[in-house]
């Protein structure tokens, strides 16, 4: 049977095209989610497929999606891996989402690495080809207080005839929520904070509508240029040192702005706005004439 050989070593790239992971944290909830609805408590792992894009240069890799995999372990007949339930969720899923591949796989754990992972690895290693297939280990206990999420990509030993051994070695791993992701997040974080703040049972607080979002959007861009402004202030009278990194990132962040005089820049913005408003109102009307005709048809 194939063994896994893990080395807890810092995170450093391979040389694999990947060397770093990004993943979705609708993914990493999907993962959550599948460990509290497995069929019994006392089974320490779950494992599924990851499904994403890589960058063009196929050196950074986004996991967007987790497919669950029912399997069976036993340690003297080993994994039975349900590859049918699988590739028939693969399948209706790329319908869908065809620019979403294969990429890797998950399991949850609390104590390293599974015994079987090789035997997974070299499942998904195959359905990847030619592209490496990343592990992302999940730690659902959550006993340090964040949650633990690590990602491998392997090296193959080719010490066993019957399938490869693989040599499990860390890259770095981000959770990169998108601005959907983020919305939901920050509604979540209320909550939290509201429960820490509050002693008692908490009130759930009203989802924002879109005019909300885009003010509360609009007021954190300009704290955010605050203390961007504060802090090149401080550089340039000498109160902060230079950071190299940081001054890099300002530049990039100013680049991607459009160079638009101000009358221009207020041409655009009414025109879309009047142009939502326009959608929105359509939008009321459409409804409202549906209610109206549904009510006709019941009364008929």
């Amino acid at each position: 049977m194939a063994q896994a050989l893990h080395l807890a070593l810092p995170a450093i790239s391979s040389d694999g095209p990947t060397f770093a992971v990004n993943t979705s944290p609708v993914a990493i909830l999907s993962i959550l989610d599948h460990y509290l609805r497995r069929p019994e408590p006392k089974v320490q792992y779950v494992l599924g497929a990851l499904l994403g894009q890589r960058s063009e240069e196929g050196r950074v890799l986004q996991i967007t999606t987790s497919l669950p995999i029912p399997f069976a372990y036993d340690e003297a007949e080993g994994l039975d891996l349900d590859v049918d339930h699988f590739r028939t969720l693969y399948d209706l899923h790329q319908r869908v989402n065809p620019k979403e591949v294969l990429v890797g796989w998950y399991a949850t754990s609390t104590d390293g690495l599974p015994s079987f992972a090789s035997v997974v690895q070299d499942f998904f290693s195959r359905e990847a080809s030619p592209l490496p297939a990343v592990h992302l280990s999940v730690d659902p206990g959550v006993e340090s207080g964040s949650l633990d999420v690590k990602a491998f990509t392997t090296v193959g030993l080719n010490t066993s005839e019957e399938a490869s051994d693989f040599l499990f070695l860390p890259v770095p791993c981000s959770i990169i929520p998108n601005s959907a992701d983020k919305a939901s997040l920050d509604i979540l974080t209320q909550e939290k904070e509201q429960g820490e703040e509050e002693e008692g049972p908490v009130e759930k607080l009203p989802i924002l509508s879109d005019l909300a979002l885009l003010e509360k959007s609009i007021v954190h861009l300009q704290d955010t240029l605050v203390k961007v402004s504060e802090y090149v202030g401080k550089v340039l009278t000498g109160q902060t040192p230079a950071n190299v990194l940081v001054g890099r990132a300002i530049l990039d962040a100013v680049a991607t702005v459009p160079k638009l005089d101000v009358s221009t820049f207020q041409t655009a913005f009414n025109s879309h706005l009047q142009d939502l408003l326009m959608v929105t109102y359509l939008a009321d009307i459409t409804r409202a004439q549906l209610a109206v005709s549904r009510n006709l048809q019941t009364l008929v």
